[in-house]
């Protein structure tokens, strides 16, 4: 089994400007395409919430969910959502 780290790339899209946070999770998996395949099939399932590590999360309203960084156990990336700009998350936003 490998190691990766997906941050979740939580936006709450009711505020202007939109919230973005990042927030890692660890992952085993045999291969990357199997953690894709992990990752498809609970995104589809909603089995995901790492919002939930984010203070008062339900007081920022509504979300939209992506898995946006794929790193493997080194942490060189695998995989980098390519809607993502890191610049708009602040470090405190990085959990």
């Amino acid at each position: 089994m490998s190691k990766f780290t997906v941050s979740w790339w939580v936006v709450f899209f009711d505020h202007e400007p939109e919230i973005h946070y990042l927030i890692d999770e660890e992952f085993e998996a045999e291969s990357l395409d199997e953690m894709y395949a992990f990752l498809e099939e609970g995104m589809d399932n909603n089995t995901f919430e790492p919002e939930e590590k984010i203070p008062d999360s339900w007081s920022l309203g509504n979300l939209n969910l992506e898995y946006g960084i794929i790193r493997d156990k080194k942490g060189n990336v695998l995989y980098k959502d390519e809607d993502l700009d890191e610049d708009k998350i602040p470090f405190e936003n990085r959990l």
